[in-house]
């Protein structure tokens, strides 16, 4: 059997099933996860990989958690992805929708990122407001929120800490939340492009032809990307906290051209 996690977990998930049901079989696993039988007994083999059409329909049948999730498409869509000698793995917190607000506005994230900073004596509404330039009450509101929803907490002394050290939002998955969070980022962008000199940013873009079937592998890459941007952002003196956004958009009218 392959030692890749979402094959281990396949097998465990169908063990468990059978468990609780002795009738339980492999024709009845492919049937719901809706799967040829032949091709789901390679796949848990270890002797064939899950078709790439499937992969997340899968994960999202087998009832995994949101770390389990993000482990079985990350060992899916495994590749190279050494920095600096050390393999990438992604346990982060995920956040689905019921932390909406979080979600959505950007000052909770750029909040929880200034526990990373190195030069950070104290996290409270004061050191928040000054390092983002927002209101003390905006403020106020932002560590009460992030305490409510148990992403901070405070330790015996009364100081803040972080209860997760990396969360991230779902991948592939529509969300009103990141869509406002996303929309909000760039009207963000179009400030920091005017206000910051070259030498404290970097906006580019590429325009390029591209078959639709492989946008699945594109995303990937940019996923892989932002690990890496991540892993990257662990080493050094950290003394401030960036952002940093890919877009990807059709600029040929898919509605007309569907339509042809």
């Amino acid at each position: 059997m392959s030692d890749l996690y979402y094959v281990q977990k396949l097998n465990d998930v169908l063990e468990a099933r059978k468990s609780s049901n002795p009738k339980y079989s492999l024709r009845a696993f492919a049937r719901d996860l809706d799967l040829d039988s032949a091709s789901l007994s390679q796949i848990i083999r270890g002797k064939r990989k899950l078709p790439l059409r499937s992969v997340k329909e899968v994960a999202n049948k087998i009832d995994l958690t949101p770390l389990e999730k993000s482990l079985f498409l990350e060992s899916f869509f495994k590749k190279d992805l050494n920095l600096l000698g050390s393999e990438i793995l992604d346990p982060r917190f995920e956040l689905d929708e019921s932390y909406y607000e979080i979600i959505a506005e950007w000052e909770y994230y750029a909040a929880l990122e200034l526990f990373s900073l190195d030069d950070l004596k104290e996290f409270s509404a004061e050191t928040v407001s000054y390092s983002l330039n927002i209101d003390l009450t905006r403020a106020q509101e932002v560590i009460e929120n992030l305490l409510k929803v148990e992403l901070i907490s405070k330790d015996e002394d009364g100081k803040y800490i972080q209860t997760h050290n990396d969360v991230k939002t779902s991948d592939g998955i529509e969300s009103a939340a990141l869509m406002v969070s996303h929309l909000e980022g760039l009207d963000i962008a179009k400030e920091k492009i005017r206000e910051f000199d070259l030498d404290q940013r970097d906006f580019s873009s590429c325009s390029f032809a591209i078959d639709p079937d492989r946008l699945p592998e594109l995303k990937e890459l940019i996923r892989e990307f932002r690990k890496k941007i991540s892993a990257f952002s662990k080493v050094g003196n950290k003394t401030e906290v960036y952002q940093t956004s890919i877009q990807l958009f059709p600029l040929t009218d898919l509605n007309r051209r569907n339509k042809q």
